[in-house]
């Protein structure tokens, strides 16, 4: 990659973690909000709480397919550069909120503005990075979005009783530098440069001038079956993340007799992990690539999912002696949610790379807002799965601690689903890429 481009993706990933953190500003003051009269409802203020998370989430996955369908038609660079703003600008002026109705419009315009660069920053990675880096371009994307996250929570958290306010304009104001800045550092970045075909077209003096045909899109995906297989591995795979993150907490009390703090803790390593493991499976993937591996992109994450499965088993299954503080009993925990969320992490960005190799540069917007939907269906149902199984278990007659164990595992098992549909795509990969490729030669020559 030359400096330009690092400089670009190193701003990019800067913008990315202060759009999460903006977004994940929220869930810790939701008791002081309520405290303050900043949430209504009275004994059902969690009623409210929660439209606060879920009205900026579904419009802004359902806004997600006009931002990706532009992302198709329009400079991705300046696309980017509006979601930040619609996203900071409203960020900012959520420390402003005098009652509930206008925090809830600025949390949702923000909403807007995040869910929307979703769709806008995969498509930019992979025009800005070669072929042979993207699954570092990717992981430094989705390793950002991680650090947003713990890092919004942990800043919210400090503040809360402090000046809940303060978070929103200490986060807000430099993601709106950041993406101005963006706009500026990452000048020459057009569509599809990273494709080696493309860039030797912008090299000769000639320009992309392809864009996204509804037909052809429809048509382009239909006859790339790795795509297929790539949208029904996500649908089961997600259910297990759904699920574990919701109910973790409650089930180490229920089943070890952890405090909330206690359990807490460990869920921060386990974001940890999700964040190294990230950018691990990225370069990993790359590096073995470069040695000669093909379906390096197919191995690393179908092995991730894998070992990630049987250590997750192994974390629900371990003997914890219950209502155990001492770091001995934890350290065995903490180390095993290490390991789970860092393998199980391997997956997304080679997903996100194998996308970017083997659909045309003008469809990748587009598909990606779609995606982004089928994605979340797993994640979405989690929380009510989890509550599903665990009275399922408890009506077969298991005491509460079993249900929840059986429950966990259970839901783990959607990943052994998720492997199955990883298999096909050792057929169908190759032939797609190099279907891709030849697309992109005969644009070229043309």
């Amino acid at each position: 990659m030359v400096v330009s481009v690092r400089l670009a993706l190193a701003v990019l990933t800067i913008s990315v973690a202060l759009l999460h953190a903006e977004q994940n500003l929220i869930p810790p003051i939701l008791l002081v909000l309520r405290e303050q009269g900043m949430i209504v409802g009275g004994e059902r203020w969690e009623l409210y709480a929660g439209l606060l998370g879920t009205i900026p989430l579904a419009l802004g996955v359902l806004s997600s397919l006009i931002w990706g369908y532009l992302a198709d038609i329009w400079d991705r660079r300046k696309l980017f550069v509006l979601c930040m703003l619609i996203g900071g600008i409203p960020g900012f002026l959520t420390a402003f909120a005098r009652d509930y109705n206008e925090l809830l419009l600025a949390r949702t315009l923000t909403g807007v503005g995040v869910y929307g660069s979703y769709v806008i920053i995969f498509p930019l990675v992979a025009d800005m990075v070669p072929l042979r880096w993207r699954g570092l371009g990717f992981g430094l994307v989705l390793t950002a979005s991680g650090i947003g996250i713990l890092g919004g929570m942990i800043l919210a958290g400090l503040y809360a009783r402090v000046d809940w306010r303060l978070p929103f304009i200490i986060v807000s104001l430099p993601a709106i530098v950041s993406g101005l800045l963006f706009l500026l550092v990452s000048r020459g970045v057009k569509l599809g440069m990273g494709e080696p075909e493309v860039k030797e077209m912008y090299e000769k003096g000639f320009e992309y001038n392809y864009r996204i045909k509804l037909k052809e899109f429809v048509y382009g995906i239909k006859s790339t079956p790795t795509i297929l297989f790539i949208v029904l591995q996500g649908i089961p795979g997600t259910i297990p993340w759904g699920v574990i993150t919701f109910w973790a907490i409650a089930y180490m009390n229920v089943r070890w007799g952890l405090t909330e703090s206690l359990a807490t803790l460990i869920i921060v390593t386990a974001g940890l992990s999700i964040i190294a493991g990230n950018l691990v499976g990225g370069v990993l993937a790359d590096k073995l690539k470069d040695l000669g591996l093909r379906n390096s992109r197919l191995w690393v994450p179908l092995t991730g999912k894998m070992v990630g499965l049987a250590v997750t088993i192994a974390f629900m299954s371990y003997p914890y002696p219950y209502g155990a503080t001492d770091i001995s009993a934890i350290a065995p925990l903490a180390l095993l949610a290490l390991l789970i969320f860092n393998f199980i992490s391997w997956v997304s960005p080679n997903v996100q790379a194998i996308v970017s190799e083997v659909i045309l540069p003008e469809h990748r917007g587009t598909f990606y807002a779609v995606f982004n939907i089928t994605d979340s269906i797993g994640k979405t149902l989690g929380p009510s799965i989890g509550a599903f199984l665990i009275n399922f278990y408890r009506g077969l007659g298991y005491d509460t601690s079993e249900a929840y164990y059986f429950a966990m595992v259970t839901a783990s098992m959607a990943w052994l689903l998720c492997a199955m549909f990883w298999l096909p795509m050792f057929k169908t990969y190759g032939h797609d890429y190099a279907k891709l490729r030849e697309v992109l030669r005969r644009r070229v020559s043309a």
